[in-house]
């Protein structure tokens, strides 16, 4: 468990920034992170790009004062894992394997028939930059057969490659973040990126035409 001097201010990118890099140390399917909060975000980056790039985050939402369940919703579905309702740290430990797991919230369905659009920035280190293609080409043919993904599209750039993606809803993206072929990308990658992938998670915002004016 991680304490931060709050000062009045709440940072949550950055408890899950350090979630992340603590967590690469232990293999993927080991690990999960809980984030208890009021999830009153503050200060900082948007969590929500961060929360994506977790293997699991578990939300315990602290209900004592003032709160952002929708924030707290948004991070729990982007971790590929649960929102609970907590009261005390007591209460806010993520259910043991044997014991049942709690309710999901349910979302309207609008939302989970709302599409997400990912920009993902990779930059390969010069010498490996063949081999992240690669990588990324072989996790695209896999990728096309999961439901729900309606775009998934690889872009160069001189220092960078940009993937572009589309899922038919929040439920898509979020079985998308489970899927071997994700983690194989994963792996493959490691160790030939000069930094983390820069992940961005986007809401359509339609206007103009309806042929131009989304993806």
């Amino acid at each position: 468990m991680l304490p931060l001097p709050a000062r009045g201010l709440t940072n949550l990118a950055f408890p899950l920034a350090v979630a992340r890099r603590e967590l690469a140390r232990i293999p993927a399917r080991d690990a999960r992170a809980p984030l208890l909060s009021d999830c009153v975000h503050h200060a900082g980056p948007d969590p929500r790009p961060m929360a994506a790039r977790l293997p699991r985050l578990d939300v315990p939402l602290d209900t004592t004062g003032k709160q952002d369940p929708d924030l707290a919703r948004d991070l729990a579905r982007l971790g590929r894992r649960q929102l609970r309702q907590v009261r005390t740290y007591e209460t806010s430990h993520p259910p043991s394997a044997s014991s049942s797991p709690p309710e999901r919230p349910r979302d309207s369905p609008k939302e989970n028939r709302m599409s997400v659009i990912i920009i993902a920035t990779a930059f390969p280190i010069p010498e490996h930059r063949a081999e992240v293609i690669t990588a990324f080409e072989a996790a695209t043919i896999r990728v096309h057969d999961e439901p729900g993904v309606d775009l998934y599209a690889l872009h160069e750039g001189r220092d960078r490659l940009v993937m572009i993606e589309k899922y038919a809803s929040q439920d898509a993206f979020a079985r998308h973040g489970q899927s071997p072929a994700l983690a194989d990308l994963r792996a493959s990658l490691a160790g030939k990126l000069s930094s983390d992938l820069d992940v961005q998670v986007l809401m359509p915002h339609p206007a103009g035409t309806p042929q131009q004016g989304t993806l």
